[in-house]
């Protein structure tokens, strides 16, 4: 395994500021409050910024400059281009809803649409994106974030491409999900991969398909960094806790997030979800092969389902 020679760090929570904004906005009952209340999204927490997630895909960054909510999403979930650049921005107004950026590049819907922007983005999730979100959506109670990223000091995870690289060479790693589990006395964070079974990296002719390489690096980052990640994940479930709206009618989820505060244990061996195929396709010579080395390497941490909904972690 290669060496890196990049420091990284791991740091995500939202200020009293911020979280008392969003509050007001959702106690207007404005665009917010439709987002928090929408079955189908999930908010991850970033640093001092949030990403709305849909389909498997960030659908809405949510940050806080210079005292105002501001929302911003990509032109592709847009019914309409902008004229210029990657991201439309908008600005909470004093009725809740979002107002769009003066010389925002000509876009002509706003993110109030909420059905159009999900709509547009289930056109650009691929089969192993909108399974992760299947799994997370399916087990929400325990989920603490998405696309849990290590970036170099001084990066930004929250706009980090999953194309992005470190200055040393290596990929910016993204681990799919971090669940809690509940079922020890004080709740384990634990973390998963998750991929559909067509992916090339579940398969080699060779002894280690790629996914060997990819889960090992991810376990050396939690095993590094472990400290960084239980304070900032103890700071996650705090933030949690002060937002208002459906989270605070979710007793089980409320009850779980307030033992983490109180305290958490990380569990520093990520595990692999494997998911996309019919019975045949799971008896089939080929793939038995591949899904054999898998089990016999990770020991209990792999785990299939042919429906991602069905998984419960």
């Amino acid at each position: 395994m290669p060496t890196r020679t990049t420091e990284w760090r791991f740091r995500r929570g939202l200020s009293p500021e911020f979280i008392n904004a969003l509050n007001e906005c959702w106690e207007r009952g404005g665009w917010w409050q439709q987002v928090v209340e929408d079955k189908d999204l999930i908010l991850g927490i970033r640093d001092e910024s949030l990403n709305v997630y849909y389909g498997g895909a960030s659908l809405i960054r949510v940050d806080f400059r210079g005292g105002r909510i501001r929302a911003q999403t990509h032109y592709k979930y847009l019914v309409t281009s902008p004229e210029a650049g990657d991201y439309v921005s908008f600005l909470v107004g004093t009725s809740g809803q979002l107002e769009p950026v003066a010389g925002g590049g000509g876009a002509q819907i706003s993110p109030n649409e909420l059905r159009e922007l999900k709509s547009n983005a289930r056109a650009h999730s691929g089969e192993e994106k909108s399974g992760v979100h299947k799994i997370a959506l399916s087990n929400r109670v325990g989920v603490l974030d998405l696309e849990v990223a290590f970036v170099a000091v001084g990066g930004d995870a929250s706009q980090a491409s999953s194309e992005e690289h470190s200055d040393d060479g290596g990929t910016l790693d993204r681990i799919d999900l971090a669940v809690l589990e509940a079922k020890t006395e004080h709740p384990r964070l634990i973390f998963f991969e998750a991929k559909h079974f067509t992916n090339k990296e579940l398969r080699s002719s060779r002894p280690a398909p790629p996914v060997f390489e990819q889960l090992e690096r991810y376990e050396e980052d939690l095993v590094h960094y472990s400290g960084q990640i239980k304070e900032t994940y103890q700071r996650v479930a705090s933030n949690l806790l002060a937002l208002t709206g459906k989270i605070q009618t979710n007793d089980e989820r409320r009850g779980l997030l307030e033992k983490t505060v109180e305290k958490l244990e990380i569990d520093t061996r990520p595990q692999l979800l494997v998911f996309g195929f019919d019975d045949d396709q799971k008896k089939g010579d080929a793939w038995a092969r591949h899904s054999a080395k898998l089990e016999a390497h990770f020991k209990g941490r792999y785990h299939v389902r042919g429906d991602p909904s069905g998984f419960r972690l």
